[in-house]
């Protein structure tokens, strides 16, 4: 390839990208679409998660070597076709700032510098060792579209980039990307657990908060606004989390909380019980329940995720104002 012919691929690849993006969201049937970040693993872990990441849970496995299986199979072949430079690598989540072979290679690892000396002469010796970050890391970031269909009614999730990632020395709980490697476009035959080719599949379920969402496209109505509208007038069927679709009587309660609280005259020490309704707003919810299914089928380069369900959901907080959990108010499904 001429030098001439190298500079205009880099020039227009961000922009096949970004036109790729374009066209997902450009359909009249689309009537919000958004950027989604979130950090995920793909096999079960026995240690701590990122605090969004509620469980991994493995559906179909191929290991390579069935008479020593390990623990990671899907995560390890992942990052393998990573250092093989299988997907084309980035600096940035938006795509933009292509990194060659031996730039990305330099990422996924550091060097630190050792000093030493000799017992008997006092010499210091200096050794520069070399740190595999992508061997250690178990967690991924991924930036995801999310385009919501007013004529199915149907949410649809889509994996464009995934960073190997390690967790921030300053902040536990965050996880640093360590490059951003770009997704073929998804292949509706791989979201099969019976394909040949898909070897790998996990169920992920986590939580999703507003800011880790960049709409692009219907940003007067959020996507909380869209499920709850139609959920309320029946144009949408909500499930409980065991799954059962929920009644049109009970869906005016959902958003409803009933409070007892107890107060003491000061004076009389005559205690009062008062029974409190309160009703919840879009205000009130700033975070989503999410559970996705990931299809890997590494002889395709495909790794691809499908949205399962989604829920609103509000915080549960305590009496001194800590946020303990999530409860989410209704899921939708896909059908």
């Amino acid at each position: 390839m001429s030098i001439q012919s190298t500079i205009l691929f880099l020039l227009l690849f961000p922009l096949s990208t970004y036109a790729q993006v374009e066209s997902l969201v450009n359909d009249k049937d689309i009537i919000w679409a958004a950027k989604v970040e979130t950090v995920t693993c793909f096999d079960a872990l026995n240690g701590s998660l990122p605090p969004q990441l509620l469980e991994t849970v493995p559906v179909k496995t191929v290991q390579d070597n069935a008479e020593a299986p390990t623990q990671s199979p899907f995560t390890e072949k992942l990052k393998s076709m990573i250092a093989e430079g299988a997907f084309p690598a980035y600096a940035d989540k938006s795509l933009l700032s292509p990194l060659s072979g031996r730039e990305a290679r330099s990422r996924l690892a550091i060097n630190d510098t050792i000093v030493s000396f000799d017992p008997e002469t006092y010499e210091e010796k200096i050794h520069i060792l070399t740190r595999d970050l992508l061997e250690t890391a178990s967690f991924f970031v991924t930036q995801q579209l999310w385009r919501y269909n007013g004529r199915k009614n149907e949410l649809e999730t889509i994996a464009l980039a995934i960073a190997p990632a390690i967790e921030s020395p300053s902040r536990p709980g965050h996880y640093q990307p360590l490059a951003w490697f770009k997704l073929p476009p998804p292949q509706k035959g791989l979201f099969n657990l019976k394909s040949r080719a898909v070897q790998f599949a996990s169920y992920v379920r986590h939580n999703i908060s507003e800011e880790q969402i960049e709409v692009i496209k219907g940003e007067e109505t959020h996507l909380k606004e869209i499920l709850i509208s139609r959920f309320k007038t029946g144009e949408l069927t909500g499930y409980d989390q065991q799954r059962r679709p929920i009644p049109a009587a009970d869906i005016e309660d959902i958003f409803i909380q009933q409070d007892t609280i107890i107060t003491f005259d000061p004076e009389t020490y005559e205690e009062t019980v008062q029974v409190v309704r309160i009703e919840f707003g879009q205000l009130d919810i700033t975070d989503f329940r999410v559970q996705q299914n990931w299809f890997f089928a590494p002889s395709r380069k495909t790794l691809q995720c499908s949205a399962q369900a989604v829920a609103p959901a509000i915080p549960i907080i305590d009496e001194y104002g800590t946020r303990l959990a999530l409860r989410p108010l209704f899921f939708w499904r896909k059908e």
